[in-house]
């Protein structure tokens, strides 16, 4: 599946244009949560209010990062809970190439 996905996104996407994006997301989440929790809510046609999103988005347990964290704790999850049919044996299992040389877990 993931290659399938991969495959039909292009070269040019997968190398520049999806990382690009994914970083100015992440870096405007970061520099105005506030923004980004009404950005949110307007493009999801959320219910939601403000108030609520910024307090997850705002959550100081919470990153915003390009990094890959903690993935292999949720993916053993997600298997033992009947999510997935098989565990993958790295967090790259579950990533496109472009974000491999960063240090995830």
């Amino acid at each position: 599946m993931k290659a399938r996905i991969r495959d039909g996104l292009g070269r040019a996407n997968r190398r520049a244009v999806l990382p690009a994006a994914l970083k100015e997301a992440t870096d405007t989440i970061n520099a105005d949560k506030r923004a980004a929790a009404e950005l949110c809510i307007a493009e999801a046609k959320s219910k939601e209010s403000v108030e609520d999103v910024y307090r997850m988005v705002a959550d100081p347990s919470i990153e915003f990062a390009m990094t890959p964290r903690q993935i292999g704790n949720y993916a053993q999850f997600m298997y033992e809970d009947g999510l997935i049919k098989n565990r993958p044996t790295s967090w790259k299992d579950l990533f496109f190439e472009n974000v491999h040389g960063l240090p995830g877990n």
